[in-house]
C-alpha cells in the first residue's frame, strides 16, 4: 500500500470526509425543504390571522349594530314616555277647569274655553311640540284647538288629506277618538306636516299620544316628528363609525396588510387611508371592472375568497402587488367586511429567514469541520495508544484486546499484532474476562445504591452512587459499622431490626432514613438478596437502595398546595362550577353558601337545577365561552327560599377542551343599591322641574289673589268714599250693589277664589321644596315630643267628616330611654310624619281593617350618630312597582282630585335636602307598610343609607 493510499484510507481522514460531507448534505437538503415548508406555513398562518381578525371585526360589528338597536328601542320607548306624560299635565289642566266649574268657582263654557286657551300657547321640544283638541265624535270628530293650522278649528276633519294614519290608512282623527273611546288612552301613528320645517308642504311621519276627556268628550292629544329620533340614531351611528376606524388603524395583517368595510352604497365606511371616499372609483387592474363588485361576487362563487393586483402603502400608483382578501357581509347593515394582506410579505421574510438560515449554515459547517478535526485527532490517538498496549501482554502472555482485521492504516497494524496472540487465548478465559468486566460495569454504574455488608455489620462494598448519595469514598467505607455511619439515634434500632429479618427472608421496598456524611437526612427504599455458603448459611447481604428524597419532598410540596388550594376555597366568598360542554355539573364548590347549600350539583344538568330560562342561558354562555376562549360574563335572577329575588353574576372561562369553570357571586345587595340610587338621581332631576314650574305660577298667582282681594274690597265695603262715589256715579247707591251681589252669591265665589289660591300657593311651596333648603332656623329637638304632638295634632285633624277617625287607631309607641336631641327644623318634621300617619290612616280605612294598628319605633344607633324613627301599620300593603314611585312628586294611587301627589315627595325632600338624612319604604301586597327615617345627630354630616 503506497503512501498516498494509506493517507486516504486512514481512519483520520475518513472522519473528517465523512463528517464535512454528511453535515454539508444535510444543510442542502434542509435549505430546500425548509424554504417550501417555510413559505407554505407563513401563508397558512398569515391566511388564519386574516380570518381570524376579520370574524372577530364581524363580531365587534354585530356588537355596534345590537348596542344601536337598544339605543334606538330606548330612545324612542323615552320620547314616547314624555309625550304621554306631557298630555297627562295637559289632561290635568283640562280636569282642574272641570272642577273649577263643579265647585261653582266659574261656569262650564268660561272653564272649558280658558283651558283650551291655556293649552293653545304651550309649546316644548324647541316649539316643535304642541297640544291639539278635537271632539270625540264618530264617524268623524270636529276641531276644537289647534295652535299652528287655526283655520281647522270648528271645522269637521273629514278630508281626504287626514286619511293617514299608518298601518290602516284610514282617518287619523277618527283612529285617535277610537282609541280614546276602547281604552281612554293611547298611541296613533300617522303623516303630519313639521313646524318650521325647511318644506311647509312635506309630511312627516308622527306618534301622538291622545287621552279622552269624557266630561266634556274631548280628545286631547300631542306627538313627536320620529324623524327627530331617526337623525340622532344615525348621529350615534356616525359616531360609532368614526370609532371603529380609530379600532382599524391599529390593526396590521402582516407587514402592509389591513381591514376595511363598504356599504352597499360602496361607501368606503372604515378604512385605515381612504376612509368615506365612494368605492366604485376602485377599479380592479388586472379585469378593469369594479372591484368591490367583484369582491360581493366572490361571496357567493369562492367562499369569500379573492385575489387581485393592487397598489401598496409607500408604492401608490404601481399596481404591481399581488393580494389576498377574505370577505364577508353583515346583511342587517348592508355592510362588507374585508380583511387583505399583500403576498409579497410572505416572499420577503422567507427570503430574509433564508439569509440568515444560510449565515447559520456556514458558521455550522465551519465549526463541524472543527470538531470532525478534534474527533478524530482524537480517535486516532487513543487508536494509537491500544496498539501500543496491545504489543503488550500481562505476566501470563496473553494480549490484553483482541482486534479484527481492517483496511485503516491504524487498525491494519493492530489486527497484525493482535493476531499473533490470538492462538495462545483461550476461549473460555477470555469469555469469562468480558462476562466479568460487564458485572462490573453494571454494579459500578448503576444509577441505584448497591453495597454489600458482612453479617458482623462491616462494609465489604459499595458503587459510586452510594458514594455520591452517602458523601464517603469507597476507601471509608470498607471494614467500617454501617450502622454506626448512617443511623444513628432511633434509626439505629430499625436497622438492626432489619438485620434480623434478613436471616429469615429477603426484603423488597423497605423505607428507611439514611443520615449522609454532611448531617443530611435522605429517604432511602431497600431491596435485598443474601449471599450462603454451602451450609446455608448467610455470609453477606447485598443491598439495593433507592435515594426518593427529592420524591418525598415533592409529595410534601404537593400536599402542602393542595391544602393552600383547600384553603383558598374556603375564603372565596364566590361559588365555583366545573360545568361540561352539555350543560352537566361536574364538579362545584358552595363552601356553605346559604342558597345553595342544600343543592346536591354532582352529575345534575342545568336543567335539572334551575327555571328554564336560566338554563337555557346558561348552556348558551357555557357554549360561547367555549367557542371564544374568553371570558363571559352574564347576571341573572332566582327565587330564595323565603320567595325573594335574589340577582347573580357569573363568569365562565374555558378550563379544559370540553369544560369551563364558572365563579357564581351574589349581587343582590349591589342590585338593590344601584336601584336606589337611580331612584335618588329621578327625585333630584323631577324636584328641579317642579320647582321651576312652580316659580311660573306664583306670579300670575299673586295677581290673582291681589285681584280677588281687591275686588271683594270693592263689592262688600258700603262705607268707602270711593266706593259711595262711583255707585253715586252710574245712578246707584252701594246698598243696592252690595244686596246684588249678595243675591247673586258673588261673595261666595270670591271666598272660592281666594281659597282655590291660597291653595294653589301652598301646592307651589310645597313645589317649591324640592330646589332649595330650608332657610328656617334650627335648633335641638326631642323627635319623641315631636312624634307626640304630631299624634295629637292628627287625631284632631281627621275626624268622621273625611270618612275616617284616627282616634279609632290604636297607636304603640316604642321609644328608646335617653334618646339625643337632634338638630332640625321642627315644623318641618312635623309636616313629614302628619304625611306619614294621614297617608297610613286612609290606607287603613280604605281596606276596612279590623282592629287597625300603627307602631312607632323611635331608637338611636350610636356607632352611626343617628336617629332611627319607624312607622309601621298592619294596612293593605303596597306593589313593588308602587313602592319605587312612591316618592316622586305628583304620583298618586288616590282618585283624581283628591290628592296632589306631593305629599311623601315634599316629605321626602324635606329629611334628604334640609336635614342630611335618609327615607325610604318597606312593603309588599297584604303585609302592611313600613317608613323608616333617619336624621343625623351631628347637623352638617350626610348619613349612609340605613
Amino acid at each position: 500500500m503506497n503512501t498516498a493510499s494509506k493517507k486516504y484510507h486512514s481512519l483520520y481522514s475518513r472522519i473528517i470526509l465523512s463528517i464535512t460531507g454528511t453535515v454539508i448534505l444535510l444543510i442542502l437538503i434542509m435549505t430546500l425543504f425548509f424554504g417550501t415548508w417555510m413559505k407554505n406555513s407563513l401563508i397558512n398562518t398569515l391566511d388564519d390571522n386574516s380570518r381570524n381578525i376579520l370574524e372577530a371585526t364581524k363580531i365587534h360589528v354585530e356588537n355596534l349594530h345590537r348596542g344601536l338597536s337598544y339605543y334606538e328601542d330606548s330612545l324612542i320607548s323615552k320620547r314616547k314616555l314624555d309625550i304621554r306624560n306631557n298630555d297627562y299635565i295637559a289632561y290635568s289642566i283640562i280636569t282642574n277647569a272641570w272642577n273649577s266649574y263643579k265647585s261653582g268657582s266659574v261656569d262650564e263654557e268660561t272653564a272649558r274655553n280658558q283651558a283650551i286657551s291655556y293649552l293653545r300657547n304651550i309649546r316644548y321640544d324647541n316649539d316643535e311640540g304642541y297640544f291639539w283638541i278635537t271632539t270625540a265624535d264618530l264617524p268623524v270628530p270636529k276641531m276644537l284647538m289647534h295652535p299652528y293650522y287655526p283655520e281647522l278649528e270648528g271645522q269637521i276633519l273629514d278630508a281626504p288629506e287626514y286619511n293617514t294614519a299608518l298601518g290602516t290608512d284610514k282617518n287619523l282623527f277618527t283612529a285617535a277618538v277610537e282609541v280614546c273611546l276602547a281604552d281612554g288612552e293611547g298611541y296613533i301613528d300617522y303623516i303630519w306636516s313639521k313646524p318650521g320645517s325647511e318644506d311647509p308642504s312635506g309630511l312627516f311621519q308622527k306618534l301622538s299620544f291622545v287621552k279622552y276627556f269624557e266630561p266634556w268628550n274631548l280628545i286631547i292629544g300631542t306627538g313627536l316628528y320620529l324623524d327627530d329620533v331617526q337623525a340622532d340614531i344615525e348621529t350615534r351611528m356616525s359616531l360609532n363609525i368614526d370609532d371603529l376606524n380609530q379600532l382599524i388603524i391599529r390593526q396590521k395583517i402582516g407587514e402592509s396588510g389591513y381591514i376595511f368595510i363598504f356599504d352597499s352604497d360602496y361607501k368606503l365606511l372604515v378604512h385605515p387611508l381612504i376612509a368615506g371616499t365612494d368605492g366604485r372609483n376602485l377599479i380592479n387592474p388586472e379585469t378593469g371592472d369594479s372591484l368591490l363588485d367583484e369582491m360581493i361576487e366572490s361571496l357567493s362563487q369562492s367562499d369569500g375568497y379573492f385575489e387581485y393586483i393592487w397598489e401598496k402603502p409607500g408604492a401608490e400608483g404601481e399596481f404591481r402587488f399581488r393580494k389576498k382578501a377574505f370577505i364577508t357581509s353583515y346583511p342587517p347593515l348592508g355592510w362588507y367586511i374585508c380583511s387583505t394582506t399583500y403576498m409579497d410579505d410572505v416572499d420577503e421574510s422567507v427570503s430574509i429567514m433564508l439569509k440568515s438560515f444560510s449565515i447559520i449554515a456556514s458558521v455550522f459547517i465551519l465549526i463541524s469541520i472543527f470538531l470532525s478535526l478534534l474527533v478524530s485527532r482524537n480517535i486516532t490517538n487513543q487508536l494509537s495508544a491500544i496498539i501500543k498496549k496491545i504489543k503488550k501482554t500481562d505476566q501470563t502472555g496473553i494480549p490484553m484486546a483482541y482486534v479484527p482485521d481492517s483496511r485503516l492504516t491504524e487498525l491494519h497494524f493492530l489486527s497484525e499484532v493482535i493476531n499473533n496472540m490470538l492462538d495462545s487465548i483461550k476461549d473460555s478465559r477470555a469469555e469469562l474476562r468480558r462476562e466479568r468486566d460487564f458485572s462490573l460495569r453494571i454494579i459500578t454504574d448503576a444509577p441505584y445504591i448497591i453495597t454489600s455488608v458482612k453479617m458482623d455489620g462491616t462494609t465489604a462494598f459499595i458503587n459510586k452512587r452510594g458514594q455520591e448519595v452517602t458523601g464517603y469514598s469507597n476507601s471509608e467505607f470498607l471494614d467500617k459499622k454501617w450502622i454506626e455511619n448512617f443511623h444513628p439515634r432511633e434509626n439505629k434500632n430499625l436497622f438492626e431490626l432489619l438485620l434480623k429479618e434478613l436471616t429469615v427472608k429477603e426484603i423488597e421496598d423497605k423505607e428507611l432514613i439514611l443520615t449522609a456524611r454532611n448531617g443530611e437526612d435522605k429517604t432511602i427504599v431497600w431491596s435485598s438478596m443474601t449471599r450462603r455458603n454451602d451450609n446455608k448459611e448467610i455470609i453477606e447481604i447485598i443491598f439495593f437502595g433507592r435515594d426518593v428524597s427529592k420524591r418525598k419532598e415533592a409529595e410534601e410540596a404537593l400536599r402542602k398546595s393542595e391544602k393552600r388550594a383547600h384553603l383558598l376555597l374556603n375564603i372565596i366568598p364566590d361559588l365555583l362550577f366545573i360545568i361540561s360542554d352539555e350543560g352537566i355539573f361536574i364538579d362545584y364548590e358552595s363552601n356553605n353558601r346559604e342558597f345553595y347549600i342544600n343543592y346536591d350539583f354532582h352529575q345534575k344538568s342545568v336543567e335539572e337545577l334551575l327555571p328554564p330560562d336560566v338554563a337555557e342561558l346558561t348552556v348558551q354562555k357555557v357554549q360561547e365561552a367555549l367557542k371564544t376562549g374568553e371570558i363571559v360574563e352574564y347576571i341573572y335572577t332566582l327565587m330564595n327560599p323565603q320567595k325573594e329575588r335574589m340577582h347573580f353574576e357569573a363568569r365562565m372561562i374555558p378550563s379544559g377542551t370540553n369544560e369551563v369553570l364558572a365563579i357564581v357571586r351574589d349581587v343582590t345587595d349591589k342590585k338593590r343599591m344601584q336601584e336606589m340610587m337611580v331612584q335618588s338621581e329621578k327625585m333630584l332631576s323631577v324636584g328641579g322641574l317642579a320647582a321651576g314650574m312652580a316659580h311660573e305660577i306664583n306670579n300670575p298667582l299673586a295677581g290673582m289673589l291681589q285681584t280677588s282681594n281687591v275686588l271683594a274690597t270693592r263689592l262688600n265695603e258700603i262705607n268707602i268714599p270711593a266706593n259711595i262715589k262711583a255707585a253715586e256715579k252710574v245712578g246707584t247707591t252701594m246698598e243696592i250693589v252690595h244686596a246684588f251681589m249678595k243675591s247673586r252669591g258673588i261673595f261666595r265665589m270670591l271666598e272660592n277664589i281666594s281659597e282655590s289660591g291660597i291653595r294653589i300657593a301652598e301646592i307651589v311651596e310645597n313645589m317649591l321644596s324640592f330646589a332649595r333648603k330650608s332657610d328656617d332656623s334650627t335648633s335641638t329637638y326631642s323627635i319623641p315630643v315631636l312624634m307626640d304632638k304630631t299624634i295629637e295634632l292628627a287625631a284632631t285633624d281627621f275626624d268622621l267628616k273625611k270618612h275616617y277617625d284616627f282616634k279609632l287607631i290604636q297607636i304603640i309607641r316604642e321609644y328608646s330611654n335617653s334618646l339625643t336631641e337632634v338638630p332640625c327644623q321642627p315644623g318641618k318634621i312635623q309636616q313629614v310624619f302628619l304625611n306619614i300617619l294621614s297617608n297610613s290612616a286612609q290606607a287603613l280605612r280604605e281596606a276596612n281593617v279590623d282592629n287597625p294598628m300603627m307602631k312607632i319605633k323611635i331608637y338611636e344607633d350610636h356607632e352611626k350618630r343617628i336617629i332611627i324613627i319607624e312607622i309601621e301599620d298592619n294596612g293593605p300593603g303596597m306593589t313593588e312597582e308602587t313602592r319605587k314611585r312612591i316618592f316622586e312628586p305628583f304620583f298618586t294611587t288616590k282618585p283624581v282630585g283628591t290628592g296632589t301627589g306631593l305629599g311623601l315627595s315634599v316629605s321626602y325632600f324635606i329629611i334628604k335636602e334640609n336635614h342630611g338624612g335618609d327615607m325610604n319604604v318597606q312593603s309588599t301586597p297584604g303585609d302592611g307598610c313600613k317608613f323608616i327615617i333617619s336624621l343625623p345627630i351631628d347637623r352638617g354630616e350626610v348619613i349612609e343609607k340605613y
